[in-house]
C-alpha cells in the first residue's frame, strides 16, 4: 500500500465539493472573521474524510463492475494495486476519523454526519439504481453539506437560501446524472437516448428556477431591508447566467468528464463567473 495509490482511492480533489459548508457562515458573520474559528474547519475535514472513507467502500462494493468500465479500471481495486482489504481498512479509517472531528463541532452536527453516512450506503446499495431518486438523493447531498453549519446556534437558515440551493443543486445533480448517462444502469426503466435529453432539459429548467428564486429574493422585504447596497445585487445575475449558460454547453458538447462543480472550479470560464457573482453579492451585502 503506496501513498499513490491511497491518494488516488480517497480522491482529495473531490474534497473541493466540501467548500460548500463556507457559504453560510459568511451569510451569518457578513466578514471573513469566519476563518478565525474552528467550526467552519472542523466541519469541512468531517465531510471531506467521511466522503474519502466512502469511496473506499464503492471502490470495494463495485469492484467487479469497475473492471469492466472504460475508465474506472485504473483505479487502485479494480486494477489490483490495492486489495479488497486494504479498501475496507481505508474506509473504516477515513470514516472514523471524520466522525470523531464531527464530535468537535457538537453532537448536531455529529448526527448530521451519520445520516450523510447513511444516506451514502442507501444510495450506493439501492436508490442510485432508480431514475430520479438518484437525483434527489444526490441533490440532497449538496444541501446537507451547504446547511450543515446551522447545526451551530448563531447561524441562521432562510427559506430563501434553501430554495436557491434546491434548484441549483438538483440542476447539478441532473446535469451530472446527463454527463454519466453512457454508463448508467437503472432497475426500474430501460436507459434510453430520450431519457439522457430529459435529464439536460430537466437540468435547464431548474437552472432558470434558482434565477427566479434568486430574483425574488433581492425584491424580498427582507433583503431589501437587511443590506444597504441592494443596487450592486442585480448585476450578479449576469455572470450566473453567464456560468449557467457555459456549463450547459460544456456538457453538450462533452466537455466535462465528472462532477459539474469539480468542473466549475477547474474551468477558467466557469471559477471566473463564479468567482465575479461571490464579488459582486460581498460588496452588496457588506
Amino acid at each position: 500500500m503506496n501513498f499513490k495509490n491511497i491518494f488516488s482511492i480517497i480522491r482529495p480533489h473531490q474534497w473541493l465539493k466540501n467548500m460548500l459548508v463556507f457559504p453560510l457562515f459568511f451569510l451569518n458573520y457578513k466578514s471573513f472573521e469566519i476563518f478565525l474559528t474552528s467550526d467552519p474547519l472542523f466541519i469541512f475535514i468531517s465531510f471531506s474524510f467521511v466522503a474519502s472513507g466512502v469511496y473506499c467502500a464503492n471502490d470495494v462494493f463495485d469492484v467487479k463492475k469497475d473492471k469492466n468500465h472504460p475508465t474506472k479500471r485504473f483505479r487502485p481495486i479494480a486494477s489490483g494495486d490495492l486489495s479488497i482489504y486494504q479498501g475496507i481498512v481505508l474506509a473504516v479509517v477515513f470514516i472514523s476519523i471524520g466522525i470523531c472531528f464531527s464530535l468537535f463541532v457538537n453532537l448536531s452536527f455529529f448526527f448530521i454526519i451519520c445520516f450523510y453516512l447513511i444516506l451514502n450506503i442507501f444510495y450506493n446499495l439501492i436508490l442510485k439504481k432508480i431514475v430520479y431518486i438518484d437525483v434527489f438523493v444526490l441533490t440532497l447531498f449538496y444541501i446537507i453539506r451547504i446547511t450543515s453549519s446551522a447545526s451551530l446556534p448563531e447561524i441562521n437558515l432562510s427559506y430563501w437560501f434553501i430554495s436557491f440551493s434546491f434548484f441549483l443543486f438538483l440542476s447539478l445533480a441532473l446535469l451530472k446524472k446527463y454527463i454519466d448517462f453512457n454508463y448508467k444502469e437503472y432497475s426500474d426503466i430501460k436507459s434510453t437516448s430520450t431519457l439522457k435529453e430529459l435529464f439536460f432539459i430537466f437540468s435547464t429548467i431548474t437552472f432558470i428556477a434558482s434565477i427566479s428564486v434568486l430574483i425574488s429574493f433581492f425584491n424580498s422585504s427582507h433583503f431589501v431591508s437587511t443590506y444597504s447596497k441592494t443596487y450592486l445585487i442585480y448585476f450578479l445575475i449576469i455572470p450566473y447566467f453567464y456560468w449557467m449558460m457555459n456549463i450547459l454547453t460544456a456538457a453538450k458538447l462533452g466537455k466535462i468528464h465528472g462532477d459539474p462543480i469539480i468542473f466549475t472550479i477547474t474551468d477558467r470560464k466557469s471559477f471566473l463567473s463564479i468567482a465575479l457573482s461571490s464579488l459582486i453579492f460581498i460588496l452588496s451585502i457588506t
